[in-house]
């Protein structure tokens, strides 16, 4: 098997601020998994406040060894191969992912089919996320998301009541909010809850940082709407019994590992009878389309990440009216676009 990466930078078509600060692109490098003469396709995309670079992603990949395979036990033994240790989350999703993408291309079928014991009854509505900013900018990004029905406001700790006030005056759709951590302060955070459950928020993700779990129940006594689990559950932290502090989690293929963990993690959510938002990191199509494979798992759906950047260089999961739709087409169907000119570069 070949092993191709190729490092790339996802640019933002407007700047992004969340509580961890504004940026304009996210690091990722792209994955492909060559076997006779067909490519399966991988992503692991960096947000800044991730412990993993590009630098480390390729170093994890190139110590990998591939062989050839055509069966599910060959794809349990490669994935198995990859996965067993902490850490590298996003090295390891990209592997994951191009290995099932790869495994359903070269034995003719859709990962669709072999994921369906996986779904429910699915859910085809994606929220649609928009970073703090200024009046102009909500203006113009609210206009951008006129199919979405649910919308989720960045929040950054100062202001936010101003924003969701903002956001309120110029339009009557529902919202959820991402604290990303922002809230520092036990009493600080109750107050927010409080005033986004007047406005008619649906739900909160992350309110308070990772490390701050045990203060959660004071959140939990007084919310009467969902407080979701993002940073406080990934990678090494990711407990199923940090889920009793939440009412549900966000599950990110690039900070669980990839597709075989995320089905997992799945699995020990709906046991715990919590809910469950499938969700990205701002990643292209190649990475959201994985994702979007598990989507009738979910309670929430938050896969808009292709629509936020402007140099999309894989195509296969589409927006319309709202919707998300993928295509049936073989392994994951994730495919190049011919004007991405990723600069690919073989290691093995």
């Amino acid at each position: 098997m070949q092993v191709f990466i190729a490092p790339y930078r996802l640019m933002f078509k407007h700047p992004f601020a969340i509580a961890h600060g504004i940026r304009d692109g996210t690091d990722s490098v792209f994955v492909k998994l060559v076997m006779n003469d067909v490519a399966g396709f991988g992503e692991a995309t960096l947000p800044p406040y991730v412990k993993e670079s590009q630098q480390s992603v390729i170093d994890f990949i190139s110590k990998i060894s591939f062989e050839d395979f055509t069966d599910e036990n060959g794809l349990n033994k490669h994935v198995n191969f990859v996965t067993p240790n902490e850490g590298n989350y996003a090295a390891k999703a990209a592997l994951d992912i191009a290995l099932h993408d790869l495994y359903g291309k070269v034995n003719s079928f859709s990962c669709l089919s072999y994921l369906e014991k996986y779904k429910r009854p699915t859910p085809a509505e994606s929220i649609y996320t928009i970073g703090f900013c200024s009046h102009e900018e909500l203006k113009l990004k609210l206009d951008e998301a006129s199919a979405f029905t649910l919308i989720k406001l960045k929040l950054i700790g100062t202001d936010d009541e101003s924003f969701v006030a903002l956001f309120k005056r110029l339009s009557n759709k529902k919202f959820c909010v991402d604290a990303n951590q922002a809230w520092k302060d036990v009493e600080v955070a109750k107050f927010k809850v409080d005033f986004l459950q007047q406005q008619g928020c649906v739900f909160i993700e992350q309110p308070m940082p990772e490390g701050m779990e045990i203060q959660m129940p004071a959140l939990q006594a007084i919310a009467q709407i969902p407080l979701i689990a993002d940073e406080s559950f990934q990678g090494d932290n990711a407990s199923m019994e940090l889920l009793h502090y939440f009412d549900g989690v966000n599950i990110k293929l690039m900070k669980c590992g990839g597709l075989t963990r995320a089905k997992n993690i799945i699995q020990e959510v709906h046991e715990l009878q919590k809910k469950i938002m499938i969700g990205c990191m701002s990643e292209s199509s190649c990475g959201t389309s994985a994702a979007a494979h598990l989507m009738g798992a979910a309670d929430w759906l938050d896969l808009d990440g292709p629509l936020l950047i402007k140099n999309d260089p894989f195509e296969n999961i589409r927006f319309a009216n709202g919707q998300i739709s993928i295509n049936k087409g073989l392994g994951l169907g994730i495919a190049e676009r011919a004007s991405a000119n990723l600069q690919w570069q073989q290691i093995a």
